[in-house]
């Protein structure tokens, strides 16, 4: 993981863990294994990014 991120809290959205636990189940149906999710948010408000042009730390993920 890259230094500049931490893990998102979400403590405070229980309809955004749904959501993403939905799509945890939905890819599971479709892949046929396991799936985590798992959300990091940039720390002290920067993008320390692999790919800056995209502002995440997954390269490729539009989304």
């Amino acid at each position: 993981m890259n230094s500049g991120y931490e893990f998102t809290n979400m403590d405070q959205d229980g309809e955004l863990v749904q959501e993403i636990v939905k799509l945890e189940a939905k890819m599971q149906q479709k892949l046929g294994r396991e799936v985590n999710l798992i959300a990091y948010s940039p720390t002290n408000g920067k993008e320390d990014s692999a790919d800056s042009s995209t502002g995440t730390c997954r390269p490729g993920l539009s989304e």
